[in-house]
């Protein structure tokens, strides 16, 4: 038999060479053109990514370098040259938060920007700094000298005079009021550059004089005024919006004439005046607005022989309302038509000691209310008069136990008592019962049963017992 043939591999298949011959020299051409426009593109993005690579450096460095130089020209002697340095500033923190440099939303709100952050601490960290103005805010008063005496006073000893002689600075009023002005102009809605809102403001131990933050929204996660000094004629918080995790005026001093945070709303989830100082004239909660989980107003002191102090139509929504231990110690304190509705509402140990305490209209709806050992005190005060007239309370729990009532005339008329079943207003022991009346004072069979004692009224305990 013949040898069968050797297989043979079947050539490449060259798919180029197939479609050549096909291509007409015109198709040619627009193939050679097109790979021109492409190799072209790519060298084009090749060259724009390395450009806008050297771009961002630049501008960060750039960014960098303003930065610094501004925070050194706010420690310039000269008072024009800080001034410029805050409107530099400004437009740092702007320039950081153009669109391109947003991180984008989260669950409804911005994340800070932290080049942006830096600037706000720079001017925040200003107003902490010892003010070199007289502590009167008054911008003309250039030098004082004090007497001080040294050593004891007896007998003849009157001791060593010894005077100092302190040099304020005018202009150092100014640049404060400047950066106030610029910080509470991008706070507000529409600002006339960028709004800087959602970002951190630490002012704690600050010296801010006729400090106007109304309108003002703060939802950053912390706004803290801890241990500020507001000083001048006018504080203003009227309307201002605070939504951030923490709220802090702790151990705030508020000396100026007028304070004021009517239709304030507080909706973060922690607020705090706790051991805060109003001794102003007026300090004014009007239409307040507390609703986030804790409001503090514990040690809170609220003083002045011509005060006038009201959280009239406040409304206490949030879970918990301390105002454990303060001292209401002026002519007015006034709650009128205030709403507690919260879990817990605790005026424990509480000093009112006005001339008129008003909490008539107010609405303690909560599931707890207490005014324990509360006092309403005399004081040595020509009137010193307390009305809960058309005061309810319907939460489960209310009260007034071991309370003093020392002051001219405490009135509970057509207050109102009960709610849901089970509910008690507890009055018993208290540690002075002078001059308080009730609607069932002459006809105990009106006194309704959640009302305690069932004796009435109440006993003073005898101290030896």
């Amino acid at each position: 038999m013949p040898p069968e043939p050797t297989p043979v591999a079947p050539a490449p298949s060259n798919w180029l060479a197939d479609i050549l011959p096909q291509v007409t020299p015109a198709q040619g051409s627009i193939l050679i053109a097109a790979g021109a426009v492409i190799a072209a593109g790519l060298a084009f993005l090749v060259a724009y990514l390395g450009r806008k690579q050297i771009d961002r450096h630049w501008e960060t460095t750039n960014r960098q370098q303003r930065f610094t130089t501004i925070a050194g020209q706010l420690t310039d002697p000269n008072a024009a040259v800080r001034i410029a340095a805050i409107a530099s500033m400004e437009a740092l923190i702007d320039d950081h938060l153009t669109p391109k440099h947003w991180y984008g939303r989260r669950r409804g709100r911005y994340r800070s920007n932290p080049q942006a952050q830096a600037g706000i601490n720079v001017l925040c960290a200003y107003l902490r700094l010892p003010t070199t103005t007289h502590p009167s805010g008054n911008p003309t008063i250039t030098t004082e000298t004090i007497t001080l005496i040294a050593g004891r006073r007896t007998g003849e000893h009157k001791g060593q005079e010894i005077k100092q002689t302190h040099t304020y600075n005018p202009n150092d009023h100014e640049v404060r009021s400047t950066i106030l002005r610029t910080i509470t102009t991008h706070l507000r809605p529409n600002p006339p550059g960028k709004s800087w809102q959602h970002l951190d403001y630490d002012l704690t131990g600050a010296h801010l004089n006729n400090a106007d933050f109304s309108n003002a929204h703060f939802r950053g996660q912390r706004t803290l005024f801890t241990q500020a000094n507001f000083t001048g004629v006018t504080t203003s918080f009227d309307r201002a919006q605070f939504t951030g995790k923490t709220t802090s005026f702790l151990g705030a001093q508020f000396t100026c004439k007028r304070t004021l945070f009517f239709g304030a709303q507080f909706t973060g989830k922690n607020t705090s005046f706790d051991r805060a100082q109003f001794t102003g004239k007026y300090t004014f909660f009007d239409g307040a607005q507390f609703t986030g989980k804790i409001s503090w107003f514990r040690g809170a002191q609220f003083t002045g022989k011509t005060n006038t102090t009201s959280f009239d139509r406040a409304q206490f929504t949030g879970k918990y309302t301390f105002f454990d231990g303060a001292q209401f110690i002026c002519k007015t304190t006034s709650f009128a038509d205030a709403q507690f509705t919260g879990k817990l509402a605790s005026f424990d140990r509480v000093q009112f000691a006005s001339e008129n305490t008003f909490f008539d209209e107010a609405k303690f709806a909560g599931k707890t209310t207490f005014f324990d050992e509360v006092q309403f005190l005399f004081l040595q005060l020509p009137i010193a008069n307390t009305t809960f007239i058309g005061a309810q309370f319907t939460g489960k729990n209310t009260s007034f136990h071991r309370a003093q009532f020392t002051g001219g005339e405490t009135l509970f008329s057509w207050a109102k008592f009960g709610g849901p079943a089970r509910v008690s207003a507890d009055f018993s022991k208290p540690t002075a019962w002078n001059n308080v009346h009730f609607d069932w004072d002459h006809e105990l069979i009106r006194k309704p049963e959640c009302v305690r004692p069932a004796d009435w009224p109440p006993q003073v305990p005898n101290s030896n017992t």
